[in-house]
């Protein structure tokens, strides 16, 4: 099973290049392991769908997956009395360690035992995926083991959409405000003030979790729908109020005032991809921006980002940030400084937001034996700071992982705390 390299998929590459840029998705299951039954599980799915060892050819801008499954890399670790700790520092590490330059196979698993129930860890390379094929093979996984029907699946997988597919998003009736976007766009970089990278050599990623338990998580759909916003630009409202006291001096500055974020957005539906049938990357991303004043409130900050997300989505400008890697591609070898400082200087972003519901996505069956669902992402050099959002069932899972070089420990403890502050006091006000 074979497929081209996307415009995605190349900077993920590059991105690689210059630190590991993997994620995780962990999985709760309420049932005594079995391991082997698991060991079983693991291989067979990955094998069925073709998906064992995976080979890159950089020069010709391709990338194919054999049936192989003999270099799946599976370790079991026993619970201690306090779990939360092992899985941190579990993700911490995935977060950092490379995959083989052979690439013998994209995924590692990692398994945390408890008593009656277990955490299953899925670390893949991203360059390979996307979060919602990753949640279709772990949920493929998980089916296996549970000895469930499985979910239909097509084979053999694709893994790229035809070019001409992308064309059909590009429509004259739409340029006119695309073009304003753009310029707008533009001139909001222009404007923002970029994070202070104390060592641009030093790319390590570090990890902070937190849950949005039901009660607090009802009363912020309430809010959102009460507000005319998404949930998405309510996060994003409560990353840029939380990030703005680290980045006050932009407000003495007399040009760059500014406070940005990127968020990525699935593209799935724009390209038509069929998620039975294709395992790959579909992304796009756009960035949103704000003067964010010390006296704002999240209601209004949340509104004005809406009407910055509601333009994006009429004129799916989300798809220009292909074009932008694109150019960063061809003009990278012939500036000065490498990748990273390309993007620190060019792309002043504090944070990032990834979105994914499962309740949307996954059979509800797994939902009795799957209590919990959290995903990392890597930072890469593009945004210093990435919020993993995971609705499912009645609660939400944040995983956060940051730049050292940015961030410190104390700084995303005070940032988390804001976040969750300015959201209880919000939702409990009358």
């Amino acid at each position: 099973m074979s497929g081209r390299l996307s415009v995605f998929q190349r900077a993920m590459l590059r991105w690689n290049d210059i630190h590991p840029y993997n994620a995780v998705h962990i999985v709760h299951v309420q049932q005594k392991l079995d391991r082997e039954r698991l060991r079983c599980a693991i291989t067979r799915e990955i094998r069925d769908l073709g998906l064992g060892s995976f080979i890159i050819d950089r020069v010709q801008g391709t990338y194919a997956f054999a049936d192989d499954t003999n270099a799946i890399e599976l370790r079991f670790l026993a619970a201690a009395d306090e779990v939360t700790p092992v899985l941190s520092q579990l993700v911490e590490a995935e977060l950092n360690r490379p995959f083989s330059n052979r690439m013998l196979s994209p995924f590692r698993f990692f398994v945390v035992e408890e008593t009656e129930a277990f955490y299953l860890g899925l670390v893949y390379f991203h360059a390979v995926a996307g979060a919602e094929s990753v949640a279709f093979l772990m949920n493929l996984i998980l089916n296996r083991y549970m000895e469930r029907e499985h979910q239909s699946c097509s084979l053999p997988l694709d893994l790229y959409f035809r070019p001409s597919v992308l064309k059909r998003t590009v429509r004259p009736s739409l340029m006119v405000g695309q073009l304003r976007l753009l310029m707008r766009h533009v001139a909001n970089v222009r404007r923002s003030c970029r994070p202070n990278y104390r060592d641009m050599e030093n790319h390590r990623n570090a990890f902070f979790s937190f849950v949005i338990q039901e009660e607090r998580f009802h009363q912020i759909l309430a809010k959102a729908k009460q507000w005319g916003v998404t949930l998405n630009d309510f996060f994003l409202a409560g990353i840029l109020w939380s990030l703005s006291p680290l980045a006050w001096k932009r407000l003495k500055a007399q040009r760059r005032r500014l406070l940005s974020a990127g968020s990525i957005a699935n593209i799935r539906k724009d390209l038509m991809v069929e998620e039975s049938r294709t395992f790959g990357l579909f992304l796009g991303s756009f960035i949103v921006s704000h003067e964010v004043l010390e006296d704002i409130t999240l209601e209004a900050l949340a509104r004005d980002l809406q009407r910055q997300t509601s333009q994006i989505k009429k004129y799916k400008t989300y798809l220009f940030s292909l074009l932008e890697l694109k150019a960063a591609e061809v003009l990278i070898p012939y500036l000065s400084g490498g990748e990273a400082r390309f993007y620190a200087k060019n792309f002043p972003l504090w944070a990032g937001i990834t979105n994914m519901n499962l309740n949307a996505i996954w059979a509800r069956e797994n939902r009795n034996e799957v209590t919990d669902y959290l995903r990392i992402v890597s930072t890469g050099p593009v945004t210093p700071c990435v919020f993993a959002i995971t609705t499912l069932g009645q609660r939400i899972n944040v995983g956060v992982s940051y730049r050292t070089a940015v961030y410190s420990p104390v700084d995303m403890q005070e940032i988390v705390c804001r976040f969750q502050g300015i959201i209880e006091e919000t939702v409990c006000r009358r």
